[in-house]
C-alpha cells in the first residue's frame, strides 16, 4: 500500500472544546498521576524543583498549537515538557531531551499504558519547577562543564511509540478511545518552542534522549535538522542518542524474535511506517514487507545524514534481558549463560554497529561503546539515586580507553576527535569502572 505523508484533517467542534478543557484542567493543576514503579526507570515523573537555578519549568503545549497539529497524548491530553532557558550566549544552544519508557506494542497494551504516566501528560501542571534530569542536563558545571548554560528541554514521553505514531482517528479498545500521535507530539512541541522560547533563531540543537526516547533520536534526527533550520538555517544540528540502539540480533535460541514487537506495534497500532512517522529516506527507499527495519537502530543509520554521537552498551541490561533473553540478569549467571552474553556483545559489534561504523567518517559520527551491563548514561534521573545502579548510571565515571562518557563527548562534539569510536574490548566481567558488576555462580 502506498506511504502517506502525515497530515491532520479538520477537528471536530467537540474535539476541540475537549482538548482546551484538558490544557485548562492541567494548566490549573486539577489533575494529577502517580508514578508507577519499575526495574527501569527511564520514566521521569515529575520531580518537584528545589527552588535554586537548576530548576526547570513545565510546558503544556498551548491549545492552539496542540489543535493544529492534532498532538495528544494515547488518552487525549497535550504533550508537555521542562525547560530551563540558557546563560548568556548560550541561551541559543539547546539540548533537547526525548524521555524514554519502553513501549506499547499492541492496542490492549496501550490502552493499559493510556491510564498511567507514560500514557498521559496529567501529572505536569504548566508553570510548576520541577529538578533537572543530570548529566548532560546537569546545571553544575563539574558534572556537565560544557554545557551546564545551554537551553535544556525535557520532552515528556507519552505515546508509546518513539514519537513515531499517527492515527487520524482514535481507536476504541475495549470501550477505551486510544490516540496515536506520536509523530504529531513532537512537532507540536518543536512548534512550541520556536514560538515560546526562540528556538527559531537556536545557533545550536543537540537533541538527545534515552531507550526509547534514544531510539526516538534515530526516528527523527534528520527530521529535526530539517525543521530547526527551516527557521534558522545556520544552526549546527547533531544527535546524541544514549541507550537507543536496540539490535535485530538473534536470542539464545537463534532466532530473531525481537522484531516481531516492532512488526505488531507498527501493523496493528501505531501505523508508523505508512503515515511516515520516521526517517523519510528510510521509508523510500526499503521496500514496504521490509519497512519494519525503520523501526530499528541498526537499519535507519545507513540513511541518517545528520552527525550523531551514539552512547551505548555492548551489554545493554535492557537488551540482555529481552533480545538475547538470557535470562540470569541481574541474577548471577551461569558460565554458560556467561558465554552467552559474550557472545551477544560480539554479535552486536561485528553484526548490528557495522552499520554506524561504516558511516562514521562520512556523516561525522562517533560512538562510546561500554561492555558494561548498563542502560542508559548521559542522565541520572533514572538511578535512583544510586550510583552503582544498571540504569542511568556512569556519565563521569565509567571509563574506556581512559575517557569517560562526558569527555569522549566533550571531544567528538568539540572536534577535537571528530570520529572518535571508543569501543570496550573487554568482556562482561572485566571493566571495573562500570557502575554495575554482573554476578556469576
Amino acid at each position: 500500500s502506498k506511504r502517506r505523508s502525515i497530515a491532520v484533517s479538520r477537528h471536530t467542534l467537540i474535539e476541540m472544546a475537549v482538548a482546551i478543557a484538558l490544557v485548562v484542567a492541567i494548566a490549573s493543576g486539577a489533575v494529577h498521576s502517580t508514578p508507577r514503579p519499575g526495574i527501569l526507570r527511564d520514566v521521569a515523573s515529575p520531580r518537584p524543583g528545589t527552588g535554586d537555578p537548576s530548576d526547570m519549568i513545565v510546558n503544556v503545549v498551548s491549545a492552539d498549537i496542540t489543535l493544529k497539529h492534532g498532538a495528544k497524548c494515547l488518552d487525549g491530553t497535550p504533550p508537555a515538557y521542562a525547560i530551563r532557558p540558557g546563560i548568556g550566549d548560550d541561551a541559543t544552544k539547546f539540548i533537547i531531551f526525548l524521555e524514554g519508557g519502553g513501549w506499547c506494542f499492541d492496542a490492549e497494551s496501550c490502552a493499559a499504558r493510556a491510564k498511567g504516566p507514560i500514557g498521559t501528560s496529567k501529572g505536569y501542571t504548566n508553570g510548576a519547577a520541577v529538578k533537572d534530569y543530570g548529566g548532560v542536563m546537569s546545571f553544575n558545571k563539574t558534572i556537565n562543564p560544557d554545557f551546564h548554560g545551554y537551553t535544556m528541554v525535557f520532552v515528556h514521553y507519552c505515546d508509546g511509540s518513539s514519537m513515531s505514531s499517527f492515527r487520524e482517528a482514535p481507536m476504541n479498545t475495549n470501550g477505551q478511545l486510544v490516540w496515536y500521535r506520536g509523530k504529531a507530539n513532537l512537532a507540536a512541541v518543536f512548534e512550541h518552542l520556536q514560538v515560546v522560547h526562540k528556538l527559531d533563531a537556536a545557533s545550536e540543537v543537540i537533541l538527545s534522549g534515552g531507550s526509547a526516547g534514544g531510539l526516538a533520536v534515530y526516528y527523527h534526527i534528520d527530521w529535526v535538522a530539517e525543521t530547526v533550520r527551516s527557521r534558522s538555517p545556520a544552526a549546527r544540528v547533531t544527535g546524541f542518542p544514549d541507550a537507543g540502539y536496540f539490535a535485530d540480533l538473534q536470542n539464545t535460541t537463534g532466532s530473531f524474535d525481537y522484531r516481531s514487537f516492532f512488526q505488531t506495534a507498527d501493523n496493528t497500532a501505531w501505523n508508523t511506517t505508512l503515515s511516515g512517522g520516521v526517517n523519510s529516506a528510510c521509508l523510500r527507499t526499503t521496500p514496504t514487507a521490509d519497512s519494519w527495519q525503520c523501526l530499528m537502530a541498526q537499519y535507519l543509520t545507513d540513511h541518517i545524514v545528520t552527525p550523531m554521537f551514539v552512547l551505548n552498551a555492548a551489554f545493554d541490561v535492557y537488551q540482555v534481558q529481552h533480545i538475547l533473553e538470557v535470562g540470569c540478569v541481574p541474577e548471577p549467571c551461569s558460565p554458560t549463560q556467561i558465554t552467552q552474553i559474550e557472545e551477544y556483545r560480539k554479535q552486536y559489534i561485528n553484526d548490528s554497529l557495522k552499520h554506524l561504523v561504516g558511516r562514521a567518517n562520512s556523516i561525522g559520527h562517533g560512538a562510546f561503546i561500554s561492555s558494561c551491563l548498563l542502560h542508559e548514561v548521559n542522565v541520572d534521573y533514572c538511578s535512583g539515586g544510586n550510583p552503582h545502579a544498571y540504569n542511568c548510571a556512569g556519565w563521569t565515571t565509567l571509563s574506556v580507553d581512559k575517557l569517560t562518557p562526558q569527555q569522549a563527548y566533550s571531544k567528538w562534539y568539540k572536534g577535537i576527535a571528530p570520529q572518535n569510536l571508543t569501543i570496550d574490548s573487554t568482556a562482561v566481567v572485566e571493566n571495573p569502572t562500570c557502575p554495575y558488576h554482573l554476578r556469576s555462580q
